[in-house]
């Protein structure tokens, strides 16, 4: 058999009517120096010439797959996943783009790193593609066992930084559907809880931070998420004071977004407490809830 036929990498790129930067993406995946891959584009019902930027490749190694249904993010990459024929998944956000050595250095690192570890990530930077210049870079910090440290926080960031075994993300079903947002975190929560976690320092990703289409800017989807995201890890963040207290924090800055006080009341006590066990996250919490308020009058204008 050809080697190619069983590649070492599937990259997966979900994408929705994003045409242009799409085609940065793809292009940013045949420059690597690593070039044992496939790639498959997941097309989640675009209205705009998806298809064609994909084919304009012309490269073999390059798959469009059309979904059966308009499913979001999570469907979207879930259809990537299993399909997939590499032995390692990364993903691409569809906005993103990857510096030229990104999967060689991954490849050289899942070389040396123990059989227990099922998730490598690597540096980034946001990164303002007209102006071509680095807006702040992200360093990793945690590696090992550390679900617990992801469930108090998302430290590894974006899909467009990871790869994970694929026969890994399989075992666990892939993303889990009924998150509209936090799914990547909470991925990687079920990833750390039997799989070690391992990095790269070096930045190998750009992240374009200039859309707003996002998940991540629709406040009754981040509430239901974060409601969501507590309940099903429940066992494990009421048994930790400091996980606790942070998990009524998401809830509670989602609902000051989406300006429900139901739930903003029904947490508060564990926003108090926290003032005994981690006062840095009350700070954190006024920080947004001031920076949000400041926001909205700017965005309100006067008739």
């Amino acid at each position: 058999m050809n080697k190619m036929e069983y590649p070492y990498f599937t990259v997966v790129i979900p994408t929705y009517n994003r045409a242009k930067l799409l085609k940065e993406a793809i292009q940013s995946v045949c420059n690597q120096t690593f070039t044992n891959f496939e790639v498959i584009v997941v097309d989640d019902h675009s209205t705009d010439n998806t298809k064609v930027v994909v084919n304009s490749f012309q490269d073999t190694r390059i798959k469009y797959v059309l979904n059966d249904l308009s499913t979001g993010g999570a469907g979207t990459r879930n259809a990537g996943i299993f399909r997939s024929c590499g032995k390692w998944v990364a993903f691409l956000d569809d906005d993103d783009v990857w510096l030229k050595e990104k999967l060689e250095l991954q490849h050289k690192k899942i070389q040396v790193c123990d059989d227990m570890v099922g998730l490598i990530y690597c540096g980034r930077a946001s990164y303002d593609f007209e102006k071509k210049q680095e807006i702040l870079l992200y360093v990793p910090q945690k590696r090992g066992w550390i679900q617990n440290d992801l469930l108090y926080k998302n430290y590894i960031g974006t899909y467009s930084t990871v790869v994970i075994k694929a026969d890994l993300l399989k075992k666990l079903y892939g993303l889990d559907e009924r998150f509209m947002g936090m799914q990547d975190m909470e991925l990687y929560v079920r990833i750390a809880g039997i799989a070690k976690v391992e990095f790269l320092k070096e930045k190998l990703v750009h992240v374009r931070q200039s859309n707003n289409d996002k998940i991540s800017y629709n406040p009754q989807k981040k509430l239901e998420s974060s409601i969501l995201f507590w309940q099903k890890y429940n066992y494990l963040i009421n048994k930790n004071c400091r996980l606790k207290h942070r998990a009524a924090s998401r809830v509670f800055i989602n609902a000051f977004d989406y300006k429900d006080r139901k739930y903003m009341f029904k947490v508060f006590f564990w926003i108090v407490l926290g003032l005994l066990f981690d006062i840095k996250n009350v700070f954190w919490v006024l920080r947004y809830v001031t920076s949000s308020i400041y926001r909205n009058k700017i965005l309100v204008k006067p008739n």
